[in-house]
């Protein structure tokens, strides 16, 4: 009994660091691979971290480029908004402003229509312009 125990003690010795070695190095390889998914997931959401704050730095560039290059078309364009909006309250107005309009949803061309809406966008910004659209096809 005691070389039996002998012969297995010595494979033993010899084949169960090997195995140990092989399991350890699968683990590390494991927790690298795992690592490695991780280090990515990251990478990802600071990317579209990254992506936001970018595009939210170009809108407020927009912006204030709009706010410094406002001028005399955007005063003349919002007060003549301004007017039009006032006669509509006026009861000696409002037949013209009434007519008026239907002359430009009828009988305009849808060009002009369009040249008219990039007129205001630019000035007031196409951006808020854009959410304006969006509001008014709700």
């Amino acid at each position: 009994m005691v070389i039996w125990d002998t012969i297995v003690g010595s494979l033993l010795n010899k084949v169960a660091p090997a195995v140990a070695d092989y399991y350890k190095t699968r683990l590390e390889l494991k927790h690298k691979l795992d690592l490695t998914k991780i280090e990515a997931e990251i990478a990802i959401e600071q990317a579209k971290v990254n992506m936001a704050a970018a595009e939210q730095q170009h809108n407020f560039n927009w912006e204030l480029l709009s706010i410094q290059n406002a001028g005399w078309r955007d005063d003349g364009l919002t007060i003549f908004t301004v007017v039009i909006l006032a006669c509509t309250f006026l009861p000696w107005t409002q037949e013209y402003v009434a007519i008026g309009f239907d002359v430009l949803t009828e009988q305009t061309p849808v060009w002009f229509q369009a040249i008219v809406g990039v007129v205001y966008g630019s000035a007031f910004g196409v951006r808020v312009f854009t959410n304006f659209r969006n509001l008014v096809k709700k």
